[in-house]
């Protein structure tokens, strides 16, 4: 075999090891003898052959040439002894064996070519489909072969270094610009090149099921759940899941769990995925229901209570099963006389499943229950179809006066989120009236949160954020002051970053809100389930915003809200009704914020409070503003029970340990600046927005606007501007934030310099402080830039809104 060319060999196959398997080429020119190993897998040969029928005519090899080389002890051997009589040159042979991607063999014959790039040359635009394999090719000349590495957007794909780069399921994650980069060395000198760009993009298209939710056998009272996995571009928006044809619910999550199963839950599901360009359905998955053991024939009746005391107002909540084999129904009696349940003051309710039968008796105590007897007697009767059963009795003592009960929160939190810049709309008051409602909830001994002006994205964050200090039994208070609008009974707080299409002033909200996506706010759902997983013994949610009905084109699925007998909603207003503010504060704040210190249960608080808003609202307020509240609340708590904190709480791992760690903004830095001579020590510290109001042994109030406060001094002494400028100096205070402030410098300074610093959710590092003094002419005496470090919440904020990102 020959090689033509400059700075090249001619070689021939010069003779065949029987023992070892190898063939040697004598290089003429260099009397230097190469082995190349004929032996290796199986069918490398077979593919030299294959590429020499695809690429070089004058080498074809018949059929028989092929049964011999198979039959040989060495394929290898036998095919080399084929192209050394062609007199192939080694050129022949390096371009089979690259085609072949025997590039270990390739690099035995070196011939010290430089390399060169066949294709791509220039860049190349393909279009791949959803799913699909695909394979980007890089075709090189070259001895030795150059080594390899991929690129994919600039940044260099790890353990990718062969001469082609495959995909399996093309994704959106894998579109973008690829390219290879390729190093040969040749008698030392270092050759770099980069091949032509492969600029991948995908075609938008529904989306593609790549697993089915499968068929699952359970028994009565477990959970299953079902769950499909599909991709899609653009994104998949939701999943609709259907049983026996008929749709059940909608998803944002590839899943779908049911609870508590009985056989009514058994039967054919599926789930159609949809994206913005159509939907797919998927195949169905049989869900079978096996009976448990058979109940008794007798109703098992269960009444779980102890004896309780009760004052008017309050109600009674009781729950009595049975179970049994035959159908059972209910009925309830007090004091032996039937309850018909029919009126504003009692509710009977029943529902079953399977072999187990429920009854649920809510009663409220009035005056005449307290006048006619001291004690309530309850009982729950059964009827099936061998007769009565009766359960035992439920006694409550009923008390007339009206008096806080013996009960104590764990831990007591607040968070509340005002958003008043709108980029059209903006409110007055939020800021106001957050720092009030704070003021009076630190008074309650209430650890409060206080957010200004948040997001979507922050808005989600700073729930999350909220919600790790929750436990179960403390009492935690939302409140939030905005926007806000409803769809379909479903409530929505508007971001400050939602797309308002409508500019105009206060009054035109339902006009603006109506071109507005629930997708892009927070529905209040949300935030009671969040907060509900955590099992609080109160939630006491207030919503101070405007609730006008809108009927968006498409709305992603609402979570149906977990009911716990805990929770108290207060909306400002009702369904498609306006809420108002004046100049200094809302309506709903001016009226609730008296009353909160009273010793009076949660119900009677917002009784008094709608009455006491019936007769204070003015003019067109009492009229369009109708406060309303929703609440399943079972016991008559108060803001004003004291808290009882768990010794663990205070632990290095606690929740209030790790509140007070929440709470640092960061240190405090002193330096001296020498301003004509003058020494001037200039002290800078930042802590939480208006501490000095509250109590200092605990930090009752984290908020997401901080202060950066200045103080100055000279030779230990208070600061005189006089003695470096008569008529006074000027103090430039900038932030990193873009927030900055410049005071005027007379005389004597008493009093520290204030900058108030928003937002700080959004610093992605350390708050840097930069202090600039100015004589009265403004030409600058010094600068010094401080970093005052980051603030917990800031850090927190970051590291919520990195893994929504990635897992959302």
């Amino acid at each position: 075999m020959s090689r033509v060319g400059n700075n090249t060999h001619r070689a021939t196959v010069t003779h065949f090891s029987q023992s070892n398997n190898y063939c040697a080429i004598l290089c003429h020119e260099t009397n230097e003898e190469i082995r190349i190993d004929c032996g290796g897998r199986d069918d490398n040969y077979l593919k030299v052959v294959n590429e020499s029928i695809n690429w070089y005519g004058d080498c074809v090899f018949s059929d028989n040439d092929v049964v011999i080389m198979r039959n040989s002890q060495s394929p290898g051997r036998k095919l080399l002894e084929k192209l050394k009589e062609k007199d192939k040159d080694i050129c022949t042979l390096q371009d089979i064996l690259f085609n072949c991607k025997l590039y270990d063999a390739h690099n035995i014959l070196l011939t010290n070519e430089p390399m060169q790039i066949v294709s791509p040359v220039d860049d190349v635009e393909f279009n791949a489909e959803l799913g699909m394999d695909l394979e980007i090719p890089v075709e090189v000349k070259g001895s030795p072969l150059p080594t390899c590495q991929w690129f994919h957007n600039g940044c260099s794909l790890p353990g990718q270094t062969q001469f082609s780069l495959s995909f399996v399921n093309f994704g959106e994650e894998n579109v973008g610009t690829y390219w290879c980069q390729l190093t040969q060395e040749i008698n030392g000198k270092l050759m770099i090149q980069n091949s032509g760009k492969f600029v991948l993009v995908l075609y938008p298209a529904p989306p593609v099921i790549l697993s089915h939710p499968r068929d699952i056998t359970v028994h009565a009272k477990q959970d299953f759940m079902l769950e499909v996995k599909a991709v899609a571009y653009p994104q998949i928006k939701y999943y609709s899941w259907h049983k026996d044809g008929c749709r059940l619910t909608e998803t944002v999550m590839p899943w779908m769990k049911i609870f508590d199963v009985d056989e009514k839950n058994a039967g054919n599901y599926c789930c159609v995925v949809f994206n913005e360009i159509s939907g797919i359905k998927s195949k169905e998955a049989i869900v079978t229901v096996k009976r448990n053991t058979l109940a008794p024939t007798t109703p098992d009746i269960r009444l779980e209570f102890t004896t309780d005391t009760k004052c008017v107002g309050d109600w009674v909540n009781l729950v009595c099963t049975a179970t049994c084999c035959h159908p059972v129904r209910f009925y309830c009696t007090l004091n032996e006389k039937r309850i018909e349940g029919r009126d504003n003051k009692a509710s009977i309710t029943e529902n079953s499943y399977l072999d187990k039968y429920e009854c649920h008796l809510d009663y409220r105590i009035t005056d005449d229950d307290v006048r006619t007897r001291k004690t309530l007697k309850f009982r729950f009767v059964t009827r099936s179809s061998i007769g009565s059963q009766s359960s035992k009795d439920a006694e409550i003592k009923v008390v007339r006066d009206q008096r806080e009960e013996t009960i104590r929160a764990r831990n007591k939190f607040a968070l509340l989120i005002g958003n008043c810049d709108y980029s059209c709309e903006p409110l007055r008051t939020p800021p106001e009236d957050m720092k009030r409602l704070a003021g009076k909830l630190v008074k309650l001994k209430f650890r409060v949160m206080k957010l200004d002006n948040l997001s979507k994205a922050g808005i989600k964050a700073g729930l999350q954020l909220f919600a790790r200090f929750v436990q179960k039994d403390d009492y935690v208070v939302f409140y939030f002051a905005g926007h806000g609008f409803n769809v379909h009974s479903n409530d929505y707080m508007i971001p400050i970053d939602a797309p308002f299409m409508n500019r105009g002033g206060r009054d035109r909200t339902r006009s603006g809100v109506n071109q507005l996506s629930p997708n892009h706010c927070i529905c209040v759902n949300f935030v009671a389930n969040l907060l509900q997983k955590h099992k609080p013994a109160l939630l006491f949610s207030i919503y101070d915003m405007c609730r006008h009905s809108i009927q968006p084109q498409r709305i992603a699925p609402h979570e149906p809200v977990i009911a716990a007998r805990n929770a108290y909603t207060l909306f400002s207003t009702a369904e498609n009704y306006q809420a108002y503010e004046d100049e200094n504060s809302s309506v709903l704040i001016q009226t609730l914020i008296p009353l909160m210190e009273k010793k009076i249960s949660l119900h009677a608080l917002v009784a008094e409070f709608q009455r006491n808003f019936l007769t204070e609202a003015k003019g067109n307020v009492r009229d369009e503003q109708i406060p309303t509240a929703m609440f399943d609340l079972a016991k008559p708590l108060y803001l004003t029970n004291e808290p009882n904190p768990h010794c663990e709480d205070f632990a290095d791992g606690g929740v209030l340990k790790q509140w007070e760690k929440l709470a640092s903004v960061g240190g405090r830095e002193e330096f001296v600046m020498v301003l004509d001579d003058i020494a001037v020590t200039v002290g800078i510290k930042c802590c939480q927005e208006e501490i000095s109001k509250y109590r200092q042994e605990v930090s009752w109030i984290i908020s997401n606007c901080v202060q950066v406060v200045i103080t100055l001094s000279a030779s230990g002494r208070t600061f005189d501007a006089s003695a470096v400028d008569k008529d006074g100096l000027f103090l430039e205070i900038r932030t990193n934030m873009g927030k900055q402030t410049e005071e005027k410098l007379e005389g004597i300074i008493q009093d520290s310099v204030i900058l108030t610093v928003p937002a700080i959710q959004d610093l992605k590092d350390g708050l840097l402080v930069t202090v600039t003094f100015k004589n009265s002419k403004r030409v600058e005496l010094g600068k010094n830039q401080q970093n005052l470090g980051w603030p917990s919440l800031s850090k927190e904020f970051q590291d919520l809104s990195h893994y929504n990102a990635t897992t959302l």
